[in-house]
Formats: structure tokens, sequence, C-alpha cells
């Protein structure tokens, strides 16, 4: 069963390790299932702009693609 995560929920993310052992999606994937969101979901297809800005930023600050953890600390 998926969860939703709601405005006032937890989230926590541990290392690759401990994520994928536990069916956590790891790094890779819940970035692309950020970007399909945003390119397939309407309510998330507002944030396209803001989500390019914030990827094309780490990406250059860090000299590196786009992780997960980069993403959430930019946020």
């Amino acid at each position: 069963m998926k969860h939703k995560i709601q405005k006032d929920d937890l989230v926590l993310l541990f290392g690759a390790g401990a994520s994928a052992e536990a069916n956590i999606p790891v790094t890779f994937q819940m970035i692309n299932d950020i970007e399909k969101l945003i390119a397939q979901d309407n309510e998330w297809k507002k944030f396209n702009g803001l989500y390019s800005y914030i990827k094309k930023s780490v990406e250059i600050t860090k000299k590196g693609s786009l992780n997960i953890e980069d993403l959430v600390n930019t946020l």
C-alpha cells in the first residue's frame, strides 16, 4: 500500500544501504519519481520551473548530478 505524503508528515532519509534493504527507493529512484510526478501529475506540474532551477543550481554547485540529500538540503 502506498502512502501519500501529507503536509505535516515526518520523512526520514537513511543511507542507501538501509533504504534499499527496507524496500525504500534509493536516491536515483526518488529523483526519478519526483521528475515523473512533475511531468505527469497536474498538482505537481506547477513546480516544474522551481524544480528545474533548484536541480540546475545544485548540479552546478556540486559539479554532478542531483541526489535526494542535496535536494532536501537545498529546500
